[in-house]
């Protein structure tokens, strides 16, 4: 179990496997957070732009 462990913890075969995969994960958790920050923002920018642009005109009404 020893000279397992030992052979385990010395061989780098996998590293680069191990460095990539933690990468992909913080590249992916990046982006989550990009997005959801960026659908934040444009859904605030939109309901800024909606509210403005409620009373910018006004049809007149209907004439009998």
């Amino acid at each position: 179990m020893n000279a397992l462990l030992h052979r385990f913890i010395a061989e780098e075969r996998g590293d680069d496997l191990v460095e990539y995969a933690l990468l992909t994960a913080v590249v992916a958790i990046v982006s989550f957070a990009a997005a959801a920050a960026i659908g934040v923002a444009i859904n605030t920018t939109y309901a800024t732009w909606d509210a403005a642009t409620q009373n910018i005109w006004e049809p007149q009404a209907p004439v009998d």
